[in-house]
């Protein structure tokens, strides 16, 4: 039984209680069970965070000062809290964070100025990160992407790194987050929906296109005629009224307008017939090397399995062969 630390919060309000429940410390919870699931784990630095910020708020920015793996309970629920430092009913496990092993390892050293007292929670927190990460096996296996990512947040709260964590908000916005990774079914149906995109997209544009060609065409005409109206007009009628000049000159204008907005849609059309293109060919590469992998594994099993053959059939007969020998050599002899 153990007296922990609950948050109430109302708004911008924090109110702290206490609690006793059953539960196992963190530091005995991992000796039991260091396989932990990678979504657990992740839910755990955010609850860790979180029960850090609640008790500054609630404390008025005041730190907890004793975050070590003996001050996590974790409860029959799953819940991770943290232990009541004031209580009397867990002075045995104050004494166990006041080893010089365990204080040396994650209580950071108190040191004056608002910034660097402040840090005495982070620093904890980031070595507990590290604890976590050293002490479990994680399933499925953290990526590249993930583990530097948490390498980054360990170093800004340990001191370690160029840039650091002033506030534990700061770290819980730049936790990473459990994912459900994509089997290959999955990523060949996205592919395909990509490329129903862009085939719609350039459906689109071609249609675009041929309604500006056919009023390219119209305009053309439009104009044509109007050239061949006063071509056929007489010398001495030449003399036209002002408004039709501008009218001529305006469809004109208009004409050239439709021309070049015909030439612009065909030459995006084409970039994006270039963009299927390539679209479908990285498909068609992406998915022959796939195929090429499953073949290889295959093979790869196959030899194996063939090889596994030869060498339990060649013990099989080096035992007969013993068998055979030891026989020759000492022949049972009937009474």
């Amino acid at each position: 039984m153990y007296e922990v630390l609950r948050f109430v919060e109302k708004g911008t309000e924090c109110q702290p209680s206490v609690d006793c429940l059953q539960g196992e410390l963190l530091i005995y919870y991992l000796r039991d069970n260091t396989q932990l699931d990678k979504a657990v784990l992740f839910e755990w630095f955010r609850q860790i965070a979180g029960e850090i910020r609640k008790y500054q708020q609630s404390r008025r920015g005041q730190n907890y000062r004793c975050l070590t793996p003996y001050s996590i309970v974790v409860t029959e629920e799953g819940e991770l809290l943290l232990l009541n430092p004031d209580a009397q009913e867990n002075e045995f496990v104050i004494k166990k964070m006041q080893q010089k092993a365990v204080r040396s390892h994650f209580i950071r050293p108190t040191a004056s100025g608002s910034r660097k007292n402040c840090s005495v929670d982070l620093f904890g927190y980031g070595k507990i990160l590290q604890f976590l990460l050293a002490y479990t096996e994680q399933i499925p296996e953290l990526s590249r992407s993930e583990e530097r990512r948490l390498e980054r947040i360990i170093e800004r709260c340990t001191g370690g790194g160029r840039r650091h964590y002033d506030k534990i908000s700061q770290v819980i916005r730049d936790l990473p987050e459990e994912r459900e990774e994509w089997n290959l079914e999955q990523k060949v149906k996205l592919r395909n929906v990509k490329l129903a995109v862009l085939l719609f997209a350039a459906g689109a544009v071609i249609a675009a296109a041929g309604i500006g060609m056919s009023r390219g065409r119209e305009s053309n005409n439009t104009v044509g005629k109007s050239e061949t109206a006063v071509q056929a007009q007489k010398a001495d009628d030449v003399k036209t009224i002002p408004e039709e000049h501008s009218e001529t000159e305006q469809e004109r204008k208009k004409a050239l307008e439709d021309m070049k907005w015909k030439k612009e849609m065909e030459e995006r059309v084409q970039e994006i017939l270039e963009s299927v293109k390539a679209c479908e060919k990285k498909i068609e590469e992406t998915t022959k090397e796939e195929n090429n992998g499953e073949n290889k594994e295959e093979t790869e099993q196959t030899t194996e399995q063939q090889t596994e053959e030869t060498v339990e059939k060649s013990v099989e007969e080096e035992i007969q062969q013993e068998t055979k020998q030891e026989v020759i050599n000492d022949p049972v002899v009937p009474e």
